[in-house]
């Protein structure tokens, strides 16, 4: 007996210590087990709250996928909007897309809020340079819009209110810088969502 309690002196510990070590870990981690985002460094282990990071995975990545619908319907909508003749071009996007920025633009800034505080948290997992590269891409994704889709909605605007008798001009003279700013952010959105996603999976793996 001694001998078994002793023998492990020379390590500083002997084995009834090392359990008991282990069960004061034990008791550290989350009642559900020990999850994919248990980081252990140096023979320490970190729980991070693996509830958490699904309620802001899930939120960043339904988000996101809402912040595709806008996007998605313009490029869907662009090969017949650039077969209009200019009267009926400005009538058609003059009113109808009113709501993608009154709802759109603010599904669009949450999605990017929940994807930084996703990335806050999954901090230094294996999935956090996807979520790094995805966040930046829809960030990129709405300064396309702003630098090359909303001047073009200023001009319009300003036309229709102080020029209306050359806002059909107006109109047609800025509608290409219009329609392909849209494909652009669009592009970039897909890839950040696209990134988001593997994100999430490269984690459940």
């Amino acid at each position: 007996m001694g001998e078994a309690t002793g023998g492990g002196h020379g390590n500083g510990k002997g084995w009834l210590g090392v359990l008991h070590d282990s069960v004061r870990v034990a008791e550290t981690l989350p009642r559900s087990g020990v999850s994919a985002e248990v980081v252990r460094r140096g023979g320490r282990v970190n729980p991070k709250k693996p509830a958490t990071i699904r309620f802001w995975w899930f939120a960043a990545l339904l988000l996101a996928a809402l912040g595709l619908i806008m996007g998605g319907a313009h490029v869907l909508e662009h090969p017949v909007r650039v077969r209009y003749d200019p009267e009926l071009y400005f009538r058609v996007t003059s009113t109808m897309y009113r709501y993608f920025a009154v709802i759109g633009g603010p599904v669009q800034v949450l999605a990017i809020i929940a994807s930084a505080i996703l990335l806050w948290l999954t901090r230094g997992s294996s999935g956090a340079g996807w979520t790094l590269v995805g966040m930046l891409l829809l960030v990129l994704s709405l300064l396309l819009w702003f630098l090359r889709v909303q001047p073009v909605n200023d001009a319009w605007l300003t036309a229709l209110n102080s020029h209306p008798e050359s806002v059909v001009e107006a109109y047609a003279r800025l509608r290409a810088r219009w329609e392909w700013g849209h494909v652009m952010a669009f592009a970039a959105w897909l890839l950040g969502f696209g990134c988001l996603l593997h994100s999430g999976l490269r984690r459940a793996d």
